[in-house]
């Protein structure tokens, strides 16, 4: 009996299609769709390589200005770790987007092609003795940090990065950790606004092919993700859910031009004017001010992605550009 012919999932063509297995996925696509997908890859690959190293960069001149000389390695490995966060995010996007099959080959190039451009900060090329011991290196973090990212809800994978950071930055520079955790995320989640949206344009225009593909319809089914899909929250004009405003505040369920502006941006100028007074002045209570202010810092993180999540106005509130813009 003849064996039906195999399809590329993607766009339904039956010629050329080849076979892959990847992370216990087995998939078939085209050479056509695995060349879009691997392509698509290498630009937000090179995107997350320039963006990472961005960040870095600002941080080494931050330390310079603050009398501290970090060396090369620091400059590397602070790029490493903000580039696995975004290649972490960059993954749940193509989670949301594309099917199985496809996601796993373009998550799986998304790495390829992301790690070599980090080895080149340190100076190591394919043709260097310990590339591929440093290599195993890199990538063995970068699982870790998956998996570390993986189990958090949308809002909390971004504090969670903050405490990476800030693990980091105790390590390598410790007299100027709590400075340095706070403009690094400042600085890291503002650039994945930027990011993020070229992301999501380069997946959309990958996806589009699926949705005429009769195995892969908008309503078939999708295997399980090792990184979790959020449950889409209720709408936020539904009644808000008992508790004290502090509890609601943490939850979402305070309105967003509320939670932005108000408790947000209004409260963080506060702050930062209270903290300019009393650098100088009274060193002690700037010490207790700032350690309260970091605690308001990581939880107003949240309090704003929530709430942008459950918002049903303008879309450009529910990014994390927006919801976090203040933190400049």
């Amino acid at each position: 009996m003849q064996q039906p012919r195999q399809s590329c999932v993607r766009c339904g063509a039956q010629e050329g299609v080849i076979g892959i297995e990847l992370a216990g996925v087995n998939t078939t696509l085209c050479l056509e769709c695995s060349d879009v997908l691997t392509r698509a890859a290498a630009h937000v690959a090179g995107d997350i390589a320039e963006r990472a190293q961005e960040v870095a960069g600002h941080l080494t001149d931050h330390t310079r200005s603050r009398g501290t000389t970090l060396d090369r390695p620091f400059h590397a490995w602070i790029a490493f770790e903000i580039a696995f966060f975004f290649l972490h995010l960059s993954d749940r996007q193509a989670f949301e987007a594309l099917n199985e099959g496809p996601r796993v080959v373009f998550s799986r190039s998304l790495m390829d092609e992301v790690v070599p451009r980090l080895l080149s900060l340190l100076g190591l090329t394919r043709e260097t003795a310990r590339y591929n011991d440093v290599r195993q290196q890199v990538i063995s973090t970068l699982n870790s940090r998956q998996l570390q990212y993986g189990e958090r809800d949308a809002a909390t994978v971004f504090v969670q990065f903050r405490t990476q950071l800030d693990k980091f930055f105790r390590d390598v520079a410790p007299n100027l950790h709590s400075d340095l955790t706070a403009v690094g995320f400042a600085q890291a989640t503002d650039v994945w606004g930027t990011l993020a949206q070229a992301v999501r344009q380069r997946l959309a225009t990958i996806a589009r092919s699926n949705r005429g593909s009769p195995q892969h319809s908008a309503t078939a089914p999708r295997a399980e993700s090792p990184v979790p899909q959020p449950v889409p929250p209720p709408a936020q004009a539904t009644s808000p859910r008992s508790g004290n405003y502090v509890a609601r505040l943490w939850r979402g369920d305070v309105p967003l031009p509320a939670t932005f502006w108000g408790w947000g941006f209004g409260l963080n100028v506060v702050f930062t004017l209270v903290l300019a007074a009393t650098a100088v002045s009274a060193p002690d209570l700037f010490a207790f001010l700032r350690a309260v202010y970091l605690a308001y810092y990581a939880f107003m993180v949240v309090a704003i992605w929530r709430s942008s999540e459950r918002y049903t106005g303008d879309r450009v509130w529910g990014y994390s550009r927006a919801s976090l813009s203040w933190y400049n």
